[in-house]
């Protein structure tokens, strides 16, 4: 996923819609020589479901809800390759042909301690986060992390030479995560976009098991996960959303100078003035809230209409009160429509930018699509 920062959207925050399930046959080959390749890890991202190919490069997964999804191939030693597939039939075939990779010299021990030294819990803080869950999470293997940075553009990439793999005992996961990008800014501002499957852990104790059960059901509850299932199913009233649309005018725009015609023409609030010089702008906000019908294409395939417009989004409790939960803030990059699944995954995600409470619930706070 890809995440930047500064952002304009404010929102807030289960079951998944039933739907039918498809299945993914296919074969991994290695591209030059169409070898089998076996012992590669297939996985629908940011979700359980994976598997891994047996001696004759053949895999299979079942059980899965959306009819459109990403899935990707790993394996140590050669390129990871991901496919945004969307489904035809119950059972689809997807051939991956991935690249080996000539292997490369492995750091010295010193080095990658001194790496690990200067920038390690830079990463961990921008990668789990600052949560109580954060806290609870342990990376297995450090050592496969690699940091470079440069002085110029003044940003830190980080890459790594098998997947990473994270313990979180707050919810109870197992999660592998293959890097594409990593980049911190110098301002922790971060661009990334990272493939994972998670692994639920197991445990006798029955209270552990319940402390995970009620952490999952804490986090979910106010998560950008439960706010797009609940987009797609068009049940955000119903499930105590409010939906009002932002728009930002800049000062440069002929209409800047007819703000207060506009307030009135549009039923809009003014919400204040943002930006520097050229990038300077006011935003708008409407009275009334929206229906996420109007948020529905001719296909009937749910998608979100960017149009240069933010939605605020305020979840509200049993009571009707509005709960104080931190402001959250998404804003989309470009004209642009965004499909939402019924699992709450939605393509492309980096179309979608996000600041504000939902920002910083990074990796220690975030659960499978197939929750």
């Amino acid at each position: 996923m890809k995440i930047f920062l500064p952002f304009c959207f404010i929102l807030f925050s289960q079951s998944i819609v039933l739907a039918e399930n498809y299945s993914v046959a296919g074969i991994v080959v290695e591209a030059k020589s169409k070898q089998p390749v076996s012992g590669a890890t297939v996985f629908i991202n940011n979700t359980s479901k994976y598997t891994v190919t047996d001696s004759n490069g053949k895999y299979f997964l079942a059980d899965i809800t959306d009819k459109y999804f990403e899935i990707v191939c790993t394996k140590k030693g050669y390129e990871t390759l991901s496919i945004q597939f969307e489904a035809k039939v119950s059972i689809n075939n997807i051939r991956f042909e991935p690249t080996a990779f000539e292997a490369e010299n492995a750091l010295p021990d010193s080095v990658v301690k001194q790496q690990q030294d200067k920038w390690g819990s830079r990463f961990t803080t921008v990668f789990l986060g600052i949560s109580k869950n954060a806290k609870e999470c342990e990376i297995a293997n450090p050592d496969v992390l690699h940091f470079e940075y440069n002085d110029s553009s003044k940003i830190l990439s980080i890459s790594t030479d098998a997947p990473l793999v994270i313990f979180n005992e707050a919810l109870g996961y197992m999660i592998t995560c293959v890097f594409d990008d990593f980049f911190i800014t110098d301002k922790n501002e971060v661009i990334y976009k990272i493939f994972k499957w998670y692994k639920p852990l197991t445990s006798q104790k029955t209270e552990i098991v319940q402390k995970w059960r009620e952490e999952r059901k804490f986090v979910y509850q106010n998560s950008m996960l439960r706010f797009m299932r609940a987009f797609n199913a068009d049940s955000l009233k119903q499930r105590s959303y409010e939906v009002k649309r932002i728009t930002r005018i800049y000062t440069e725009d002929s209409s800047y100078r007819r703000l207060s015609a506009i307030l009135k023409e549009t039923n809009s609030d003014f919400v204040g003035i943002s930006g520097t010089g050229k990038k300077t702008y006011a935003e708008l906000i409407d009275k009334k809230p929206v229906a996420t019908s109007l948020f529905r294409n001719a296909d009937s395939i749910i998608s979100i209409f960017g149009n240069g417009k933010a939605l605020q989004v305020v979840y509200r409790n049993t009571d009707n009160e509005i709960a104080i939960i931190p402001v959250s803030y998404l804003v989309f990059n470009g004209n642009k429509h965004i499909r939402v699944e019924s699992s709450g995954a939605y393509f492309k995600e980096a179309d979608i930018s996000v600041s504000g409470y939902w920002y910083f619930q990074r990796l220690g706070d975030l659960l499978p699509f197939d929750y």
